[in-house]
């Protein structure tokens, strides 16, 4: 039996707008929001709150603001994708697994990388890498 998939929208802010250095590049930067068919909006990852210096409330990265914008595909131009998320956890987070048992440590990544498979010609695009 095949995995079946759902297609969404990845809408935020470009990283070449707010570092000239990235010019030509498509990654984003947070906030990032998927948009489901049914236009619906769910944020999916905000550096301000979320991954460890998120959590710490000190979140130092770049982060966008304003109006968001549609990531595009940079084979085809579709704006269609399936999404997949890899979560990075470093040794920091076994101490504090041991020291502070109650904290849920899922929230405590300090790396992620979001790519998108093109829903329209099937090509992999990377949405979003950083350390947090």
């Amino acid at each position: 039996m095949g995995e079946e998939s759902t297609v969404a929208r990845i809408l935020g802010f470009r990283l070449a707008d707010y570092n000239p250095q990235c010019a030509g590049m498509t990654e984003f930067v947070s906030p990032l929001w998927l948009q489901w068919p049914d236009t619906t909006e769910v944020c999916v990852l905000d550096t301000k709150v979320h991954g460890y210096h998120g959590e710490m409330r000190a979140s130092a990265k770049l982060r966008g603001k304003g109006q968001k914008k549609v990531f595009i595909c940079d084979q085809c131009a579709a704006d269609e994708f399936v999404i997949k998320a890899q979560f990075d956890y470093h040794d920091a987070c076994d101490d504090l697994l041991e020291d502070e048992p109650d904290i849920d440590i899922v929230d405590y990544f300090t790396g992620i990388i979001i790519i998108g498979t093109c829903a329209g010609c099937s090509a992999i695009n990377e949405v979003l890498q950083m350390d947090l």
